[in-house]
């Protein structure tokens, strides 16, 4: 025999349909919609569902199997449900009246309407019993039964609301709005003018960085001068610019020519004198270091801008000095490199028995000799190969070749400028304040013109091998 079916109860606080299995009538359960809790209770007789007693349902719908295989015809799904699970609207087991809300027998109402497929209520009225309605979640066509008197209600009136509710606002004066919209024109007419000026005068702005932007890169690129080394070499001493980091770096060199002296002066004396000795030669290391490199950086730039053919310095370091001072490692590190074999030769000049004080002139005549040899070949190349550490260049080597006599007259004006160099340190060891510092003002200004023939002699390289490279491209064979 089959189960018996489950029975069918609606959640008193929500109306719900659930279907319970009869062994749990007197339990509490818990409604799946709103999760109240209630107690289940069955009629007396159980024989039949709740609802079905119109139409004579029986408790579970079977379908008997023929003995010699499947039946002929099998009703469709719509048919069985139809006929055996007729739509129910309400029983009284379903609903319970609402006081003050049920209807009288003449009046409209309205009711609900359960899907027997998929248990989907909906709300139906009075003028649609008899007709059919299609489930709005499974789409099977439901028959409307005309519901109890308990589980039939009133229709739900919406009320309308007041006028203070809906009405509009106030209307808007018209003159009002055409003065407002005459001053928001007339402000526009003043503002239009003054941002088309504005406009205009950005635009000549934007013109004139162009054409200063243009004249720059013909300045770069204009062609070598007759005589590239010499021609207009004094010119940037006529800036002020270059004439106040000439006097800066002299005084700084001063200052440090002082503290040495002294220091070497005070080491032979009582405790407290060699005590100030070890200060001032720990300043003097920190001082000379810094004016170093500040001066380092200032030669790159002139270096740097007359290699590119201008006559004015414009590369000066501005801004915070850690942003900028380890460029001096371009004139710092190929300086440390050229001195060495000037070194190397006065260490095996000690190690043949020379004394110390010929020791201390070998060093300084060969490291002189080599630094004056090596140093422009070597900063020549790490800024070629735009790194510090980088002292041979296959360019700068390319350029030895191609261009000899530009290197041996370099090699010959900066002999005679090295001549006057060593003459202006001569007199920075004078007695005198007033004559050192004008040595060291001197020596400075040297060596600004120095690295200014530097760069044209960088230029030079710099034309000579793109102008090879060029007849190469033009002509592999």
């Amino acid at each position: 025999m089959a189960p018996a079916p489950p029975f069918r109860l609606m959640c008193p606080e929500c109306r719900a349909v659930i279907y319970i299995p009869r062994e749990k009538a007197g339990q509490s359960i818990t409604c799946p919609d709103c999760l109240s809790e209630f107690t289940v209770q069955f009629p007396a007789d159980t024989s039949s569902l709740p609802g079905r007693e119109e139409s004579g349902a029986p408790d579970s719908l079977e379908i008997p199997e023929s003995p010699s295989g499947p039946p002929e015809a099998v009703p469709r799904v719509a048919e069985v449900c139809d006929s055996a699970l007729p739509a129910v609207a309400a029983t009284d087991s379903d609903t319970a009246a609402i006081p003050g809300d049920s209807p009288g027998e003449d009046e409209d109402y309205e009711f609900d309407v359960e899907c027997p497929l998929c248990g989907t209520r909906q709300n139906a009225v009075r003028a649609q019993i008899g007709a059919k309605l299609s489930c709005p979640d499974c789409f099977f066509v439901i028959t409307v039964h005309e519901p109890p008197a308990k589980a039939r209600r009133k229709p739900f009136e919406t009320t309308v609301a007041s006028d203070e509710e809906i009405r509009l606002s106030e209307p808007v004066d018209s003159s009002t709005m055409a003065s407002r919209s005459r001053e928001i024109l007339d402000a526009a007419e003043l503002e239009v003018p003054a941002v088309r000026a504005e406009r205009g005068a950005s635009r000549r702005g934007e013109e004139g960085d162009e054409r200063s932007s243009d004249a720059e890169r013909s300045e770069s690129e204009m062609p070598l001068p007759h005589h590239p080394l010499t021609h207009r070499l004094l010119v940037p001493f006529s800036d002020p610019r270059v004439l106040i980091r000439c006097l800066g770096i002299g005084l700084a060199c001063e200052i440090q020519l002082a503290a040495t002296l002294n220091a070497l002066v005070r080491v032979q004396g009582n405790p407290f004198d060699q005590f100030l000795s070890a200060f001032m030669f720990a300043f003097c290391l920190v001082f000379g270091g810094a004016t170093l490199f500040v001066s380092s950086v200032y030669l790159l730039a002139v270096l740097q801008d007359t290699a590119i053919g201008r006559d004015a310095i414009e590369s000066w370091p501005e801004g915070f000095f850690v942003d900028w001072i380890a460029d001096g490692l371009f004139v710092v590190v190929p300086l440390s490199l050229s001195i060495m074999p000037g070194v190397l030769l006065a260490q095996l000049v000690l190690c043949v028995g020379a004394t110390p004080e010929l020791y201390t002139e070998t060093v300084a005549v060969c490291g002189t000799l080599s630094a004056f040899v090596a140093f422009p070949f070597l900063m020549l190349s790490s800024m070629e190969a735009g790194s510090a550490f980088v002292p041979v260049s296959r360019r700068i080597r390319r350029s030895l070749l191609l261009l000899p006599r530009g290197w041996l007259k370099f090699y010959v004006l900066s002999g005679g400028m090295a001549v006057a160099g060593l003459a202006a340190a001569a007199f920075a060891f004078s007695a005198r304040l007033v004559v050192s510092l004008a040595a060291m003002v001197l020596l400075a200004a040297i060596l600004m013109l120095y690295f200014r023939l530097l760069g044209r002699l960088a230029w030079c390289c710099r034309e000579a091998v793109a102008e090879a490279e060029t007849e190469e491209v033009e002509s592999p064979e």
